[in-house]
């Protein structure tokens, strides 16, 4: 596959413009989204305070109302990693994820907001109520049957596989996110995203064998790491509220479908 590295199609409304001579990114916004844009670079620049062991994220190098300026990492995205890579390096970065998401686990954040207060407010925001009645009626019930809550912990905020740069030993994050509730939670449902329901080949339109292997490697070694966290309650409703924060960005027919069916089948899922 090409040797320098190629950014995956996401839903971000954000320029992304390469300088490979002088080794910088921009990413720049309209107006409207600018406070998401400030968030973003008040969030990677802290991530570096943190020194996780071979994650890292790009410096960034200069800041103005409308955009940044960070360093160009030259690794590999996700599909040129996986094509790319022999089972021990793939193993290795595996280890390199699992590791970073126990370290945030322990990485506790003070927080006056409550879980499903927060849940509540997010399902308001997305219209929740008219657009997925069922859905919304489940949640709130649940809420009201179950003690539900979980620590808040930090977090990305968007730890998708579009967001991770491979490079050698390590992984850079980028695309840094403020949710609606910070928890490592909510990093594993990122990454499960793609690792299980295949969000990134769909919007990317990629599929492969070799590809189909790692993220199944991936997701078993989530699956048996946070089984608790993947088996209870507050996850599986986050899980469903991502797809459901997804949906208002999908733009082509076949992606709102691929979107419908893994609402769909989460919510099945958490039913029976």
């Amino acid at each position: 596959m090409n040797d320098d590295f190629l950014p995956l199609k996401g839903r971000s409304k954000a320029k992304i413009s390469f300088d490979y001579e002088l080794k910088v990114v921009r990413k720049s916004v309209k107006k409207v989204n600018v406070k998401r844009l400030h968030s973003q670079i008040k969030k990677q620049k802290e991530f570096t305070n943190f020194n996780f062991e071979n994650i890292k994220t790009p410096t960034v190098l200069t800041a103005d109302a409308i955009s940044f300026e960070m360093d160009f990492i030259n690794g590999k995205n996700f599909i040129q990693f996986a094509e790319d890579s022999n089972i021990s390096t793939i193993n290795n970065h595996i280890e390199n994820i699992l590791k970073y998401l126990n370290d945030i686990k322990k990485t506790k954040i003070q927080t006056s907001l409550n879980f499903m207060d927060s849940v509540h407010d997010k399902l308001k925001k997305l219209n929740t109520q008219n657009k997925h009645p069922e859905i919304n009626k489940f949640i709130l019930k649940s809420s009201l049957e179950n003690d539900l809550n979980i620590e808040s912990t930090y977090c990305h905020g968007d730890f998708s596989l579009s967001n991770i740069i491979f490079k050698e030993s390590e992984i850079f994050l980028i695309d840094f996110l403020d949710p609606f509730f910070n928890s490592y939670y909510l990093d594993i449902v990122k990454l499960r995203q793609d690792v299980l329901h295949h969000w990134l080949f769909k919007v990317n339109n990629y599929s492969s064998i070799k590809c189909d292997i790692v993220t199944k490697k991936i997701n078993d070694a989530l699956s048996f790491e946070f089984k608790d966290e993947i088996s209870s309650i507050e996850f599986q409703i986050l899980e469903i509220m991502n797809f459901l924060r997804i949906e208002p960005y999908t733009r082509e027919d076949v992606e709102k479908k691929y979107l419908m069916e893994a609402i769909n089948k989460i919510f099945n899922n958490i039913r029976l």
